[in-house]
């Protein structure tokens, strides 16, 4: 190697890098701040300006809304949400009746619990008896109640009930979000996002709990932790707005901000019930955020991939159907089955020879 060229040209690449630096330098010196500010300033006052005058506009209907959200009772709304629940988490561990129990309670009331641990406070279920025995008993009717358990199958199954029991449990969902933004403001002044933490956790705890443990029972599923989905996404969201309106610019009083934010995701759940299926409108914010930040979009872990793609021989499955492609986001891949072409060709025997034992003399 030659020393001389190595050095010539690290002192060009030195030189260049100078020349650049002192012409950013230069451009720097010549842009006017004041003349900047100046010129945006206008837009700035005439987008703030729109704003307020939307959110006066709004005011009368957050207002009312606000009112008929807050009187709405706290246990049928508790009830509500125990049957919404319960048919979120329904047929997973159905073999140990005991785990699918706790992991369907715990998910149902993730948030709460762990929010709740952030702070040291006490947990609400821990000290409210109501809270376990009315899940236990919606748990157990549409599980495994011998009578009432098709009756209450068909009821929660019947489209105003499900709409409702959805619409109770987002309640309580947003009204968690918004008070737990609300004591992270107070809490830890000047901080930006220490409400938006407080406020996902909130709204997201009982997924990251039910992920972690299926983690932990080795099931393959993408986790909430790694690829974000509407809950995760929804909980920040949503903690983004409400923060926004109430506290960073203050355009809306606190209660009016959550009626605004309830609002938005009520109809999120009420439009996705009625069409039959999820209208995620967050999924085009994270497209624009991958957009603009060109941070390229998570995609499955390879275990993940292998699981959900496609078996060899033009993606048919044994039993002859064409197997489904893998989502980029899944919420659940199934495990592949424990019987395998070839074990099921062993028990039955297909193209396998047995083995013969020499006569006995």
């Amino acid at each position: 190697m030659d020393l001389d060229a190595a050095t010539a040209a690290a002192a060009a690449a030195a030189a260049a890098a100078t020349e650049a630096a002192a012409k950013a330098a230069a451009a720097a010196a010549e842009l006017n701040m004041t003349e900047l500010n100046a010129a945006a300033a206008p837009a700035l006052a005439a987008g703030w300006e729109f704003a307020s005058s939307a959110a006066a506009m709004a005011s009368p209907m957050l207002s009312k809304c606000a009112a008929a959200y807050a009187s709405v009772p706290f246990y049928p709304a508790l009830l509500g949400h125990c049957i919404f629940m319960v048919g979120l988490f329904k047929g997973r561990y159905e073999r140990n009746w005991l785990k699918a129990f706790w992991v369907s309670f715990i998910g149902s009331f993730g948030g709460g619990t762990m929010v709740s641990l952030l702070h040291g406070e006490r947990i609400a279920w821990l000290e409210n008896n109501n809270i376990l025995l009315m899940y236990a008993a919606v748990w157990y009717a549409l599980n495994y109640a011998p009578v009432v358990s098709l009756f209450s199958k068909m009821l929660a199954g019947l489209l105003p009930v499900r709409m409702a029991a959805k619409a109770a449990s987002t309640m309580l969902r947003v009204q968690l979000l918004c008070m737990q933004v609300n004591l992270a403001v107070a809490g830890y002044p000047g901080q930006w996002y220490t409400p938006l933490f407080f406020g996902t956790v909130a709204a997201t705890g009982g997924k990251f709990i039910a992920d972690a443990v299926a983690a932990l029972s080795g099931e393959r599923v993408a986790s909430s932790f790694s690829l974000p989905d509407w809950p995760v996404r929804s909980g920040f969201f949503g903690s983004l707005i409400y923060t926004f309106l109430a506290h960073w610019s203050r355009l809306l009083a606190p209660e009016l901000a959550e009626a605004a934010v309830m609002s938005l995701f009520l109809a999120h759940a009420v439009s996705s019930d009625l069409l039959g299926g999820e209208l995620d409108w967050t999924a085009p914010l994270e497209w624009i955020f991958h957009l603009v930040t060109r941070i390229p979009a998570s995609k499955t872990d390879s275990i993940l991939a292998e699981a959900g793609a496609p078996r060899e021989g033009g993606g048919q499955t044994p039993s002859g159907k064409a197997s489904p492609a893998p989502s980029a986001t899944p919420s659940r891949l199934q495990a592949p089955s424990s019987s395998s072409p070839a074990s099921s060709s062993k028990k039955s025997g297909g193209g396998l020879r047995k083995r013969q034992l020499p006569a006995r003399k």
